[in-house]
């Protein structure tokens, strides 16, 4: 199981809501998982001291999601799943995407399923 967690800073671009979609169903299509439930993408509503967009798109083999604050150009991403996939495939449309100047991603392997109590394997 692995998890790639992505804080993307001074973005120079969001996509739209209905672009937000997209963008996760292409990311989803781009990593060969399968699509389960979604994508789920919202705006904060009016009123709210910050401004963003945050969407879910539950794959077969876990999860793709993201958080924006457009005022700040700041943008999160976490892909969390069951199988291998590609790091640079992320990186390369979270680019695209966002246009962001930095990208501090973090890669986590995680435990397989059935690890032992104590994190044996």
């Amino acid at each position: 199981m692995m998890q790639l967690t992505a804080n993307l800073l001074g973005c120079r671009r969001f996509p739209s809501l209905d672009g937000s979609g997209l963008f996760l169903m292409q990311l989803c299509h781009a990593l060969h998982m399968k699509p389960l439930s979604g994508p789920h993408v919202a705006e904060l509503p009016s009123g709210v001291p910050t401004k963003g967009t945050s969407g879910v798109l539950i794959v077969c083999e876990s999860h793709l999601a993201f958080h924006t604050w457009p005022e700040y150009s700041q943008a999160y991403v976490d892909v969390f799943s069951c199988r291998e996939f590609s790091r640079q495939v992320v990186l390369d449309m979270l680019q695209t995407a966002f246009e962001p100047l930095e990208i501090d991603d973090g890669y986590i392997i995680r435990l397989p399923l059935g690890a032992a109590i104590g994190g044996g394997r």
